[in-house]
């Protein structure tokens, strides 16, 4: 049984799968790589964000993911090193992030984006700790 950790943070929510298996899907990995996927949604209206853009930063260079029609990405990272991340969508604000991913780990990150003109504080940094 896939035991699933919730943590809200402001409006924006990570859902971590504490095995790293997330049901085995998407590519296959070999070495260090990792895979991070996930949605984007509107925190208040939860309709998907379509082109919304989660940038990754580690060393050695940047990764640029658009969220499909769904608002759904994927994207197979280094796993050695550290992310750092960013995400935004037009007419919303954006989040940010980071933490480490453990070599064959399939780790999905949901979130959630405030309304541009909403008032509430900014979302707190979300941190991905990664158990290797």
């Amino acid at each position: 049984m896939l035991a699933l950790l919730l943590a809200a943070v402001s409006s924006v929510f990570l859902v971590e799968d504490e095995t790293g298996t997330n049901g085995g899907g998407g590519p296959k990995l070999s070495g260090n790589q990792a895979l991070l996927s996930g949605k984007v949604v509107d925190a208040q209206t939860k309709k998907p964000l379509p082109g919304a853009r989660l940038l990754i930063d580690q060393e050695g260079g940047r990764l640029s993911v658009v969220a499909d029609g769904k608002g759904t990405f994927q994207q197979v990272i280094n796993a050695s090193r550290p992310i750092g991340f960013t995400a935004d969508a037009p007419g919303h604000q954006g989040t940010a992030g980071f933490g480490k991913l453990c070599p064959g780990e399939r780790r999905q990150l949901d979130l959630e984006l405030p309304p541009a003109g909403n008032r509430s504080a900014p979302p707190a940094p979300l941190v991905l700790k990664g158990d290797c």
